[in-house]
């Protein structure tokens, strides 16, 4: 399940970006990368569903730094403006949330920048699925 919802995440990004998002922690030149960084059940109800968080991490990586933090500063808002957000039949995204907004976190010898940020996507797990 969790594997799904980062897989939706991912998706919802590389249809915003028009790029490569890969799944893990570093991202391709001129690409993106999304991978987890935590979560637990916050709450648990009586027909075994329960109300989730799922912390992920999203970076870039390109030549050109103002256009790597543009586009990421563009998918933050996108995400988290979105009303149109993905399900399935044993998973429910309710909200996606900044946690980190996108930053400078490395500069490559050969001149590439590597930007960081995160993502709290909150959901219900349906069906005895929690956990």
């Amino acid at each position: 399940m969790r594997d799904q919802i980062l897989q939706s995440v991912a998706d919802m990004l590389g249809a915003l970006l028009s790029a490569p998002v890969v799944i893990g922690p570093i991202s391709p030149l001129g690409g993106y990368a999304v991978d987890f960084e935590g979560g637990a059940p916050i709450e648990i109800f009586r027909p075994l569903t329960s109300n989730e968080e799922l912390p992920i991490v999203f970076n870039g990586k390109a030549e050109n730094q103002q256009n790597l933090a543009v586009s990421m500063n563009t998918a933050h808002v996108a995400l988290t403006t979105s009303s149109a957000l993905p399900f399935a039949e044993t998973w429910q995204i309710y909200a996606i949330e900044t946690t980190a907004a996108p930053r400078l976190i490395a500069r490559e010898q050969n001149k590439n920048y590597i930007y960081g940020s995160s993502f709290r996507i909150k959901f219900f797990a349906k069906g005895g699925q929690n956990g």
